[in-house]
């Protein structure tokens, strides 16, 4: 009764006009006091922003399991942080999009704790949700979650820990998220998704870091580190770029399930794995290039069923063998061209031309009995036979060339506030419409390079590629360079010799 009487009140006190947004507090001083009575009121009056009063927790009826009906709207927290707690006290999820809801609406900004599923979207519903800047935390189910056959689900700079599943996806991009300390694992792709994971750190979940399980979903720029089971585990998908498996419990990275499917991981580091560096199950077939596989507690590379092609990488100081076949059955199949492994650490594989057995000289490696760890420095060293200049192929090998860090890499798997970079990158102004000034300090003299990534990781442009001083760097750029006009969100990621320094989230303006 006091909701109805509420909502007609509010009806009357705003008829005929027009609001900017509907304010929702629950002490009384806003426009309704539950969020579900905003959404309903922003919907009646045409407004297309519903905004929670940070500071204060919403629970109770009308706080939980809130929809949106056929209405797109944005609902976020007024302070612009994630200030505002949706609590539902474990009574529901907090926000459900279920079937026959169409809409397109974002839940912006919002501390979203204490539920079954902090956000809801079951198979077959039609709404295209976006979850951006939420933080979702100490849910007994999974803190996004999107069943089979579900409407896509846009995932952007939310930090998701303590449930009991981090996020679940099955179409959409996941980009620039924080997913840790989850009870099983981190991210789960559904079946037949098409997803992209990008520019994620997923670390000290309780299961697989990221799990892919048959689709087309691809990985990449993310940092899957210490957790419990392996790091990636993927049954079909369209592979791993620029991706750095550390110091997970399990494998760095498992591929394989479905007979007669291949993949690819390029440009990655896999190191300080427990169990070991890469597997290939499952009469599938895995492309390995300009990777980087060391100090694993286990074996480097395995095949037991599929067949595993290895390119231009380093095999170097796993426990086990550098690479291995066991099967010997008509799928099982190893083979190594232009890569750097210890003598006699291939077993059950041939050699292609251009290997070789001399030290790869990388910057700091640490003893593979120490697995599972995160730390080491796999830059390499000058004269390294991984290096154009040294390799017999003439092309760099492993996933990073010359140089080695100013200092070691925090440990951010205990202290979630440090993440890693070594540089800020500044963008002035941010969201860009055209042009704008781009700036990030160097601690050494180093080759850099400045990219453009959209959140698949296609580049879009190169603004710097060159050696610079130390120091303070400005560069001005305009989004006229560019073929197309770019809208919504991109990456600047900034690197010297394949490793990674620093990266931005820029937004784009119509």
């Amino acid at each position: 009764m006091r909701r109805s009487l509420l909502l007609s009140l509010s009806l009357l006190a705003w008829a005929g006009s027009s609001l900017s947004a509907v304010l929702v507090d629950n002490q009384g001083n806003g426009d309704v006091l539950t969020i579900q009575d905003g959404i309903n009121l922003a919907a009646t009056l045409g407004d297309p922003v519903v905004e929670v009063r940070g500071g204060l927790q919403y629970s109770g009826p009308g706080n939980y399991d809130i929809t949106f009906g056929d209405q797109t709207l944005t609902v976020r927290s007024e302070s612009g942080g994630p200030t505002a707690i949706v609590d539902p006290q474990f009574a529901g999820d907090a926000f459900r999009f279920p079937p026959g809801d169409v809409n397109q609406s974002t839940i912006e900004n919002l501390l979203i704790r204490h539920a079954v599923r902090g956000v809801e979207c079951p198979g077959n519903n039609q709404a295209q949700p976006t979850i951006r800047g939420c933080t979702i935390e100490d849910c007994t189910g999974t803190g996004i979650y999107g069943d089979y056959n579900s409407s896509p689900i846009t995932v952007d700079g939310c930090t998701v820990r303590r449930n009991a599943t981090g996020l679940q996806v099955f179409e959409g991009p996941v980009t620039d998220c924080e997913v840790y300390h989850n009870a099983g694992a981190g991210i789960v792709v559904v079946e037949s998704s098409t997803a992209v994971i990008s520019f994620c750190h997923v670390y000290g979940n309780g299961g697989t870091g990221i799990e892919v399980l048959p689709s087309t979903a691809r990985v990449v720029d993310c940092e899957v580190v210490g957790n419990a089971g392996s790091g990636i585990y993927m049954v079909t998908g369209l592979g791993i770029a620029r991706c750095e498996l550390r110091g997970n419990h399990d494998w760095g990275f498992v591929f394989g399930g479905w007979s007669g499917v291949s993949t690819s991981a390029v440009d990655c580091l896999v190191s300080g794995n427990g169990a070991g560096g890469v597997r290939v199950a499952g009469e599938s077939g895995l492309s390995l290039t300009t990777s980087t596989v060391m100090d694993n507690g286990g074996i480097g590379a395995w095949t037991d069923e599929g067949w595993l092609h290895i390119n231009r990488s380093i095999l170097w100081g796993n426990c086990g063998s550098q690479a291995q076949n066991d099967d010997g059955s008509r799928f099982s199949e190893l083979s190594l061209t232009c890569s750097i492994f210890n003598v006699g650490g291939i077993i059950g594989g041939s050699l292609g031309p251009s290997n070789s057995n001399d030290d790869p000289l990388v910057c700091r490696s640490i003893s593979c009995s120490e697995a599972p760890f995160v730390g080491g420095d796999y830059g390499l060293l000058a004269g390294s036979p991984a290096l154009p200049s040294g390799s017999a192929c003439g092309e760099r090998i492993g996933a990073f060339g010359e140089g080695c860090s100013p200092a070691s890499t925090p440990d951010w798997i205990d202290a979630a506030e440090a993440a890693g970079w070594r540089t800020r990158i500044q963008v002035n102004p941010n969201p860009v419409r055209r042009d704008a000034a781009i700036r990030f300090q160097l601690p050494e003299s180093a080759p850099v390079r400045l990219e453009l990534m959209d959140a698949s990781g296609r580049r879009l442009d190169t603004l710097v590629d060159e050696y610079l001083p130390a120091g303070d760097v400005e560069v001005w750029w305009s989004a006229s360079d560019l073929p197309r006009q770019i809208s919504g969100v991109a990456f600047l990621r900034l690197t010297s010799s394949g490793k990674l320094l620093a990266r931005q989230k820029v937004s784009f303006l119509e």
